[in-house]
């Protein structure tokens, strides 16, 4: 991040002192349990860097298959200001602790006070409840000035990844004259390896003058790095600048990884657009106010659940597929946090934490709470399960090859299951998005969850 004012001579002391912190290799290394292991890389141990008021904490992760990661917890300590400008051998307290956002290999922390030292400890804890930590390099505040500027997304430290949609730059800025201009500038370089981007390499592009401390970016373009530098200027000529952190732009879902961020459109009235997988899911309290029986309609089993919205095309893709000589049924619809909490408990203790993971979605992360999604089988009563691919079956192909003209997806599709849906194929699950999203998503070849992350349903960086 580059600053531009006062504090300069402040800052080429701790410059000096903080290679020697580096050179004598403050921080301890990562820490490691059975089958799992964890990396601070932002800060990285052994490192003090300077900061505004956010940084986004990065780490890498791994597991065994046989044992997950399904939890995380981020805990601050901090010191008061280091007089010699060092971070190491000071008195640390607890600032705080956050179990919430579980969010797998980064996390954004604001509101950093100046001349404080920080540092994090990461704790990951696999399915059966091992947990392992490590601890990140430090975090020092930059001194207070007037006026000031800190870009808060994306925000500096470890890479934030979106879609090529529009991005919201966001920043602070603060002047006791007034800030008078505001000027943006863009640089870009290509995507390295495994979605990293470089530490050096920026070419400078395009250039903004927006007039808040934010600014709507288009026309990112598909496997390129971006970032931006942001200056402000008082009206006694007086300046600051602040850099960005790395924005990764890509078309590809983020890998599939245990987890329980909140899903950006996850109101009632967002349920074409929901994204859940095993990282995103909807709130506990989440449940639709227009469920209906589907003692309504006719030739299918009336005691499931769904919302009225898609009670015109289940009944009309019912009817199609009878008249094809292919009868549906249903053996699921709407599933309530509750309801998805004792089906996953349930295959967990049958099968183990592990197994049972593999056969339900969490609670909170089952597309069924949305009450649009449902599981269908032949009119014959044998269930799909009992065959190694239920499309065999005539039922099965016909919702494979027309569910979409009714507005229906399989969520779960052979070609790009598990890679891409974070889950195992399943031929008799059905999500309703409507006509026209189903129609597109079908043009496109992609998965709904591929779909859905490239175009924005997710806000970057969540």
């Amino acid at each position: 991040m580059s600053r531009a004012g006062a504090w300069r001579p402040w800052s080429a002391v701790l410059v000096g002192l903080l290679l020697l912190a580096a050179q004598a290799g403050i921080g301890p290394p990562a820490a490691q349990a059975a089958g799992s292991l964890i990396v601070l890389t932002d800060p990285a141990p052994g490192s003090t860097v300077l900061v505004g008021a956010g940084f986004r904490i990065g780490w890498t992760e791994s597991a065994s298959p046989r044992a997950p990661i399904v939890a995380r917890t981020v805990a601050a300590y901090v010191a008061p200001k280091p007089a010699d400008g060092y971070c190491a051998n000071r008195t640390y307290a607890l600032g705080w602790t956050d179990t919430r956002a579980n969010r797998p290999f980064s996390f954004p922390v604001v509101r950093l006070a100046p001349l404080a030292c920080y540092y994090v400890v990461v704790t990951v804890t696999d399915v059966n409840g091992t947990s392992t930590s490590a601890r990140s390099g430090y975090l020092l505040g930059l001194p207070a000035r007037d006026p000031a500027a800190s870009v808060t997304s994306p925000a500096p430290g470890a890479v934030t990844t979106a879609p090529p949609s529009t991005f919201e730059l966001t920043w602070r800025e603060s002047a006791s004259a007034g800030v008078t201009r505001r000027f943006v500038t863009e640089q870009s370089a290509p995507m390295g390896p495994d979605r990293s981007c470089p530490a050096t390499g920026w070419s400078s592009g395009r250039t903004f003058q927006p007039a808040a401390p934010s600014l709507e970016v288009e026309g990112l373009a598909e496997g390129t790095c971006y970032r931006y530098v942001v200056a402000i200027w008082d009206t006694s000529g007086g300046s600051a600048s602040a850099t960005s952190g790395p924005l990764l732009v890509s078309s590809i879902p983020p890998q599939c990884v245990y987890g329980d961020v909140p899903t950006s459109d996850g109101t009632l009235d967002d349920w074409a657009r929901t994204l859940l997988d095993p990282t995103y899911r909807l709130a506990p309290r989440y449940s639709p106010l227009d469920l209906v029986s589907t003692r309504t309609l006719t030739g299918v089993n009336p005691s499931q659940r769904v919302r009225r919205v898609v009670l015109a095309d289940l009944q009309a893709m019912v009817d199609a597929a009878r008249a094809a000589g292919a009868p549906i049924d249903l053996t699921s619809a709407f599933r309530s946090y509750v309801g998805q909490q004792a089906t996953y408990e349930y295959y967990a203790k049958a099968l183990g934490p592990a197994g049972g993971l593999l056969r339900a979605a969490r609670p909170g992360h089952s597309e069924h709470q949305l009450g649009t999604t449902i599981d269908v089988m032949g009119y014959d009563g044998v269930s799909p399960s009992n065959f190694t691919d239920w499309t065999v079956t005539k039922a099965g192909a016909w919702m494979r090859d027309n569910a979409w003209r009714f507005g229906w997806l399989m969520s779960y599709p052979k070609a790009s299951s598990p890679a891409m849906t974070c889950y195992q194929y399943e031929p008799w699950h059905y999500r309703y998005v409507g006509r026209a999203v189903a129609a597109a998503v079908h043009a496109s070849g992609l998965s709904l969850r591929e779909y859905l992350w490239r175009h924005g349903s997710i806000t970057p960086g969540a």
